[in-house]
């Protein structure tokens, strides 16, 4: 019995001996930790006023059309939306065209009045 148990050893360490070692990757010490928790910050930080400044276009084109359109913020972002969706565009480009002046808002289709008639 203990030939049988020394034998499958034998065998069992023939067969990790023949394996190739793992490879870990290799530590850089320009990338320790507290570097990478400050690039991961530095990421988030930059994404957040990403979204922010985009948020802030939108809220901008929104107030616009509706003024142009006299028309409710609501109704406004609904008719804006419509208008990016059915041109595949992401909103948050097409408002920063918008207020860059480079679109004309007259393109996009005014929501309907209540009463059913338009301007």
């Amino acid at each position: 019995m203990r030939s049988t148990s020394s034998s499958a050893h034998r065998s069992r360490s023939a067969r990790t001996t023949s394996r190739s070692p793992r490879r870990w990757p290799t530590w850089r010490p320009s990338q320790s930790c507290s570097s990478a928790r400050w690039n991961s910050r530095t990421s988030r930080t930059a994404s957040w006023e990403t979204a922010l400044t985009s948020r802030i276009l939108v809220e901008q084109v929104k107030g616009v059309l509706a003024e142009r359109w006299n028309a409710s913020v609501d109704d406004a972002f609904a008719a804006f939306r419509s208008y990016a969706r059915a041109h595949h565009l992401r909103l948050s480009e097409l408002a920063a065209r918008i207020v860059a002046g480079d679109f004309d808002t007259a393109a996009i289709p005014a929501p309907a009045r209540p009463g059913g008639h338009q301007d």
